[in-house]
């Protein structure tokens, strides 16, 4: 399903969306709005698959995570580390990754020079760790160093590095590579080393994988390269057979595939078929926290967060409005003025919910309602306690 990059592309994903089972983002945090409030209204599930850069941009901004947190996509990491990230930030992700390689049926031998292949992109050198390559060309001055991308050269670069640019030949510059050098600062699961693995090629990254030797720093990715580079003028380097059996396990396009398909199909079970709508609005903290802790406490309703964005976001809050048989309210002042005219249009009854305790200055709640949500987590805004019918 297309993320609406365009009116055109919008228009025809929101037209499918009634003739689909299931809707996944591949990149976070969500899908395009439009898309997934068609997608609500008709309660076919959605899904969002994150890949490393996604959550780089999402983790400063409080607001932007707890946003997240209310809306019950079923969320998936493209890799363990990027899990991780997730689960810090209160987002449940199962991991499920998306790319994939196939060994070649013969390995080329590893070249007679050492060789040692890295990749840049232009304005995100530091991410790319693009320092940390020009120094081990500068400790290791008779190994070739190439870089891919669209990094630039830059004059002051050891002699022994070349700036290949971009390239659609990728597995020939792999088979003509000893060792694959990523030294990335923050990273998925990166298509190139897979493919590296893949193609029996020694790889030194910043994440840990099996196959791959794990450098947390650059004294680490030095410590890797000297090992290396000592066994290849030994004659003591080989292919490296750990890679190929890892990619073998678990990175080939039949294992990927499968693993796609059983988030597909816990995407699908997690359909609110049945269930009776709620809405609840405030902000999006106290949404997150009031939507966590109603799982539990009410499994049989589906409580879509109202947290009025986009025009979009507006028209699919007002449309929850209009169906919903409750609405929770837990702050005034963060309600759309256009959401509280529209319900007194549609003449909805407000259910208060009281916030007992709570470490977000300046906001207040109204009354309670009889019974009771609890709602305790260290996500940041969100140590809270409500009560609510």
């Amino acid at each position: 399903m297309p993320a609406g990059r365009s009116l055109l592309e919008r228009n025809i994903a929101c037209l499918r969306v009634p003739f689909s089972d299931i809707v996944v983002a591949v990149g976070g945090p969500q899908p395009d709005a439009l898309i997934t409030a068609c997608a609500r209204q008709f309660r076919i599930p959605v899904g969002v698959i994150w890949a490393g850069s996604d959550v780089v941009r999402i983790a400063p901004v409080y607001e932007a995570t707890a946003r997240v947190r209310a809306r019950r996509f079923q969320h998936a990491a493209c890799s363990g580390g990027v899990q991780t990230e997730l689960r810090k930030l209160g987002i449940d992700a199962a991991e499920v990754p998306i790319v994939a390689a196939s060994p070649p049926e013969s390995i080329v031998p590893l070249p007679s020079m050492f060789t040692v292949l890295a990749y840049s992109q232009q304005s995100h050198e530091y991410l790319y760790g693009l320092d940390v390559v020009l120094e081990a060309a500068r400790r290791f001055p008779r190994a070739q160093f190439n870089v891919v991308g669209d990094s630039a050269p830059t004059h002051s670069e050891p002699q022994n590095v070349k700036f290949l640019g971009w390239s659609n030949r990728i597995s020939k510059q792999l088979d003509g590579t000893t060792v694959l050098l990523r030294p990335t600062r923050h990273d998925g699961l990166s298509r190139m080393v897979v493919e590296a693995l893949a193609r029996g090629r020694h790889v030194i990254w910043s994440e840990p994988l099996q196959g791959a030797r794990h450098a947390k720093d650059a004294d680490a990715c030095f410590r890797h390269l000297a090992e290396l580079h000592a066994a290849h003028v030994a004659g003591r380097l080989e292919v490296n057979h750990d890679g190929l059996r890892c990619v073998r396990s678990y990175y080939t396009p039949e294992k990927v595939s499968r693993r796609i398909e059983r988030y597909f199909d816990d995407v699908l079970r997690s359909a609110p078929k049945g269930k009776k709508r709620a809405i609840v609005s405030g902000s999006p903290f106290r949404v997150a926290a009031f939507i966590r802790s109603a799982a539990e406490s009410m499994p049989d309703w589906e409580i879509h967060a109202a947290m009025s964005g986009s025009r979009f976001e507006r028209i699919d809050d007002v449309v929850s409005l209009a169906v919903a048989k409750r609405w929770y309210s837990l702050a005034d002042r963060h309600e759309d003025r256009f959401f509280r005219f529209a319900a007194k249009l549609l003449r909805k009854r407000r259910l208060r919910a009281k916030q007992s305790s709570f470490a977000v200055p300046g906001e207040r709640d109204g009354k309670a309602s009889s019974g009771t949500i609890s709602t305790r987590h260290d996500f940041p805004g969100e140590r809270e306690t409500y009560s609510a019918t």
